[in-house]
């Protein structure tokens, strides 16, 4: 193969090589076009009906604990329930001593209450997550109602029903919380995006 073949042989290939890329990292991001194990690699699941990071629904309270260590903070929700906060961001929701559901948000407590009884690990909780179908922080209402269809519904008895949503998988109630973005041309489903959830299952 002579020396002008060769040259346009390593300009195609170089095209090719872009036109992949471009591809790659436009599509990074969205749950419609990528498969949910690409989409939520690298990042712990929430799997509904199942597990979160890892732990079984229906764990004992007190091994959720020992595995995960001293909450940064606890609290009691009604007669049966209770929630132990790690960080400022998450919170794992037990009902009869087993493990029922979780919270993730952007500030459960106020950082500088455990700050100020000498508790500087206030952010242990902060991690990153998605669920199985590619839902995780920041994506927009746009998409997911693209996602989860006619499940999803309003949890907001408000003038604007965009800032929670909620929907059924199984046993497991999830309501979904959003932020507007501030600087969004319009106020339409994509200026909405995910900025926490409530997930509960029934045991």
């Amino acid at each position: 193969m002579n020396f002008k073949a060769n040259y346009f042989l390593t300009i195609a290939m170089v095209i090719l090589a872009g036109w992949n890329l471009s591809r790659i990292f436009s599509d990074r991001d969205d749950p419609i076009r990528d498969s949910p194990s690409r989409i939520s690699k690298g990042k712990p699941l929430i799997i509904p009906n199942e597990s979160f990071f890892g732990i079984s629904v229906g764990t004992p309270e007190d091994e959720v604990l020992t595995e995960q260590g001293p909450p940064t903070g606890y609290v009691i929700l009604n007669a049966q329930s209770n929630a132990a906060i790690y960080g400022s961001s998450k919170a794992f929701i037990f009902t009869k001593g087993k493990l029922s559901g979780i919270r993730i948000g952007y500030s459960l407590i106020e950082s500088s209450l455990p700050e100020s009884f000498g508790n500087t690990d206030v952010y242990r909780g902060n991690q990153e997550w998605a669920f199985p179908n590619g839902i995780t922080y920041g994506t927009s209402l746009e998409k997911i109602r693209k996602v989860v269809g006619e499940r999803l519904t309003s949890d907001w008895l408000g003038p604007n029903s965009r800032y929670r949503q909620k929907y059924q998988d199984g046993k497991s109630t999830i309501h979904l919380y959003f932020s507007h973005l501030s600087d969004a041309a319009d106020d339409d489903d994509s200026s909405y995006s995910l900025s926490g959830f409530l997930l509960t299952t029934s045991l």
